[in-house]
């Protein structure tokens, strides 16, 4: 599942049960929700960004093991469009 789908797909419970809300007072029970739903798509966007780091990290670990390992033997790998690729993908990063 992607990060888009876990976050709309967060489970709403039993509201009343779990903050004890009457259900007569609408307005509480969408803001107390709200609140739950706003923490529970920043827990999953942070597991999503350690995971970016963590692939960046290696696409960088990559690019540089292979830019020392065939500086002279493999001149295509300094010019090619999967070199290029990785290396605009970090830029952004930054």
């Amino acid at each position: 599942m992607n990060l888009h789908s876990e976050i709309m797909n967060i489970p709403t419970g039993q509201l009343q049960e779990m903050v004890g809300i009457e259900y007569s007072n609408p307005i509480l029970v969408y803001r107390s929700g709200h609140r739950d739903a706003r923490h529970a798509a920043a827990e999953l966007s942070l597991k999503a960004e350690a995971r970016i780091e963590e692939l960046e990290n290696i696409l960088t670990r990559l690019v540089k093991e292979n830019d020392l390992a065939m500086p002279n033997e493999n001149y295509q790998w300094m010019y090619s469009p999967m070199r290029v690729e990785c290396l605009k993908l970090l830029e952004n990063k930054s």
